[in-house]
């Protein structure tokens, strides 16, 4: 008895374009999973400022390859902040968003307000950087914990910023960036893994001008993330 064919047999043609078809249709699926990413942070950006309801900002920082200066290890290079985040401002907030490409609960939008800080230096934590200190051919990367600080005041040109945790204090050096901002990398002596560690943490910034003057004197505590 002669067997029935439902489907015409594919030719090589036919058979490439079933197959594309099918690698097309897994790519999809894998791409939703992972909350339908777009290809660019900057996109990806815009695109959780629209899903959060929020105007888009001023972008004033992208933290990809800047190096930041850090002094937990004298000797060592400067640490170059090699995670992708970005740093926007609005009109009274900051939001800071920042891309795992390989988690779905990676990419995160958080907002910062400033409507209870009138006349202040604004502080922003970006959450979790990786920095490397060492050469290339040294595998070992160490986290570390990022405050950016905004709306300094006219002529600074220098920030220091000091932190007072249980095992000690430490103390950070930044120049002003584009944008005007300062940012400081504090690593933990605790060989702690957690980027927010420094939330919550009783501050104190000074920053200068050219000249070496004090333009401004701020304490406080660092921002905690609702």
């Amino acid at each position: 008895m002669k067997k029935m064919r439902f489907l015409p047999k594919l030719g090589r043609g036919g058979k490439i374009v079933r197959n594309l078809v099918l690698v097309a249709g897994l790519a999809l699926v894998i791409w939703a999973q992972y909350g339908c990413p777009l290809p660019t942070i900057d996109m990806e950006f815009r695109r959780m400022e629209r899903k959060n309801l929020l105007p888009p900002s001023e972008i004033v920082l992208h933290t990809g390859q800047i190096t930041v200066s850090h002094s937990h290890d004298p000797g060592v290079p400067p640490p170059k902040i090699t995670e992708e985040q970005i740093l926007g401002l609005g009109e009274d907030y900051a939001v800071a968003f920042w891309k795992h490409p390989f988690s779905t609960s990676g990419n995160q939008l958080a907002c910062w307000s400033f409507a209870e800080q009138p006349g202040q230096v604004k502080l922003v934590p970006l959450l979790y950087t990786i920095s490397d200190t060492r050469d290339k051919d040294w595998p070992e990367r160490e986290s570390c914990a990022a405050v950016a600080t905004l709306q300094l005041p006219e002529g600074t040109v220098r920030g220091e910023m000091t932190v007072e945790a249980e095992e000690g204090i430490y103390q950070e050096e930044s120049q002003v960036l584009e944008h005007g901002l300062c940012l400081f990398a504090f690593q933990s002596r605790l060989d702690s893994y957690s980027g927010d560690w420094v939330q919550g943490l009783p501050y104190t910034l000074r920053l200068y001008d050219a000249a070496g003057k004090l333009l401004l004197e701020q304490t406080g505590t660092v921002p905690v993330r609702a």
